[in-house]
């Protein structure tokens, strides 16, 4: 018989829960601040032209001229290399809005770099109206974030830790680690009565099935068979006796006297050349 050892069921989920409590109090947390640009086209039929644009400007927002223009937009508060690595742009495939979020350590710096790119992809697209026709502005300006991004709750970093835990002892389970047998781990009634159970005797060997008889074997003809040449080959022809053709049947005489003469009359020479 074997047992469950409880402590692998207790002791991954204690240890998941404690290590999600520990990440959330000890990780370093970060801000995301988001701000929001639209376009807006010069005629208003170009509704799907300025959703085109948008795209594009999403993604040339971590590039060149726009990491530039934002710089100099934040008067010196921000640089390129910052920009580059904390900020990220995304546009919508159904509206002419773009998406600017920036991460950092703290809330407000979030937000300054936001603002930032922001001003600078506007002030790029303003410098191309008159090629595109399209207007960019700031729709929603960011905001310094009351919350964290990462890392989570203290709450939902206990109930990960814990799930994680539940997985790890349900493998242990199914691997066996976390089970014992009774007799093994002082259980004297279980080991007293393996000790006295009588042992089962062993089922006596069938006999082996008697043997088939064997019949001898022909030996098989050679193969290819030999074949004799066509000179040599000699072809007997069983003989069978002509046979004399029978006479036909004679039919019976019949007798002069019983026989009937008829005297056909002679025609004339005239109508021999008539006829």
């Amino acid at each position: 018989m074997r047992t469950i050892r409880w402590w692998a069921v207790l002791l991954p989920v204690v240890l998941g829960t404690a290590a999600g409590l520990v990440y959330s109090a000890e990780a370093r947390p970060t801000y995301t601040a988001r701000a929001y640009v639209i376009v807006v086209a010069a005629d208003v039929g170009d509704a799907n032209a300025a959703v085109n644009f948008a795209q594009a400007y999403a993604r040339i927002a971590g590039q060149g001229d726009v990491l530039t223009d934002a710089a100099l937009a934040s008067q010196g508060a921000v640089t390129v290399a910052e920009l580059t690595t904390s900020t990220r742009a995304a546009s919508s495939p159904d509206a002419p809005v773009i998406e600017i979020a920036a991460t950092a350590p703290a809330a407000d710096r979030s937000a300054v770099l936001a603002n930032a790119l922001a001003l600078g992809l506007v002030a790029t697209g303003t410098r191309q109206t008159t090629g595109t026709r399209m207007t960019l502005s700031v729709l929603s300006a960011a905001t310094a974030p009351t919350e964290p991004s990462s890392p989570p709750s203290k709450g939902v970093a206990g109930v990960v830790g814990a799930a994680a835990g539940i997985l790890v002892s349900g493998l242990l389970i199914l691997s066996g680690a976390g089970r014992r047998t009774g007799a093994r781990h002082g259980n004297p009634l279980l080991a007293e009565r393996l000790a006295t159970a009588p042992t089962p005797p062993l089922p006596a060997p069938a006999p082996p099935p008697p043997a088939a008889p064997t019949s001898p074997v022909a030996a098989p003809p050679p193969w290819p068979p030999e074949r004799t040449p066509a000179a040599n080959r000699t072809i007997h022809v069983p003989y069978t006796p002509p046979v004399a053709p029978s006479a036909p049947a004679l039919s019976p005489a019949v007798p002069v006297e019983a026989a009937t003469t008829q005297i056909l009359p002679m025609m004339p020479r005239d109508d021999v050349g008539r006829r």
